[in-house]
């Protein structure tokens, strides 16, 4: 046995024939082989590339890690940003926000990931909704335990909306087509009792919901960072209604153009199912 760290100070090769004159155990042939390919391919092969990342940006240093760490227990973005939620926050977050996927699995019967938990977060308070460290400093992670309740509430109330819609973890495009029904419902604070309330106003709403998103599920709109701050640039702090032909006018002509004519039906019609 070769304790391995050793070789660090055998970095020549007179260096190398003293360790083995002096070592009994190295003198064999097989010994002597194995360490002086050991010696060589530490002090002689390049076999490390080097960089030296200079920028002082956490956002590239956590990107570096996680790159860095492909091999070993996989870690994604969210993982990380999560783990400057739970520093910042004076209460348990990982408990919190675990318990609210769990909650919504098993009364509603949707997986919720906690990024999405984070994403809604980012969409209620954020200008830059894109997974940055930076969006969750000290100020951002006090304001999201502060509004944490009212938060997990609105979620919660969308959720429990849209299985009685009748959608299911399959018939929505992605769980960000819920975050501008969330940002509606958390900023009219509304709760359980407006999803089953019997009211003309509130049934209209609902319905106004629904066929938004029947139809960007349809039109299989994707909801990138771009498209998503876009629809909040269509909530207007006066107004009560959900806005949705509002929100579909703005991108009519666009590639996300969300409207529905009559070619468009025809496609869908004559979609090949198989595909899916």
């Amino acid at each position: 046995w070769f304790c391995v760290g050793d070789i660090l100070d055998i970095a020549d090769t007179s260096s190398l024939l003293h360790l083995i004159k002096k070592t009994p155990k190295l003198q064999s042939e097989l010994a002597m082989q194995l360490v002086s390919r050991l010696q060589e391919a530490v002090h002689k092969e390049k076999v490390l590339n080097c960089y030296v990342e200079e920028s002082q940006d956490i956002d590239k240093a956590l990107s570096i890690f996680i790159r860095i760490n492909k091999d070993g227990t996989q870690l994604s973005f969210s993982d990380l940003v999560m783990s400057i939620v739970v520093a910042h926050w004076k209460s348990d977050a990982k408990k919190a926000i675990t318990g609210l996927c769990n909650q919504i699995f098993n009364n509603h019967g949707f997986r919720v990931e906690k990024d999405f938990v984070l994403k809604t977060y980012l969409y209620l308070y954020e200008r830059d909704i894109r997974f940055k460290v930076n969006n969750f400093g000290i100020k951002s992670a006090e304001v999201f335990e502060k509004n944490w309740e009212a938060i997990k509430q609105a979620i919660d109330v969308v959720y429990k909306l849209i299985k009685g819609m009748g959608f299911t973890e399959g018939s929505i495009n992605s769980q960000y087509q819920l975050l501008p029904v969330i940002y509606y419902v958390y900023y009219n604070h509304l709760n359980e009792k407006w999803v089953q309330s019997a009211t003309s106003y509130n049934k209209n709403q609902r319905e106004s919901i629904r066929r938004w998103l029947c139809l960007t599920t349809l039109t299989q709109t994707r909801f990138s960072d771009t498209i998503l701050r876009r629809i909040r640039d269509q909530f207007d702090s006066t107004t009560k209604d959900f806005p949705a032909q509002k929100i579909v006018d703005a991108f009519e002509g666009t590639q996300q153009d969300m409207s529905l004519d009559d070619s468009k039906i025809d496609s869908i019609l004559k979609t090949d199912v198989t595909q899916f």
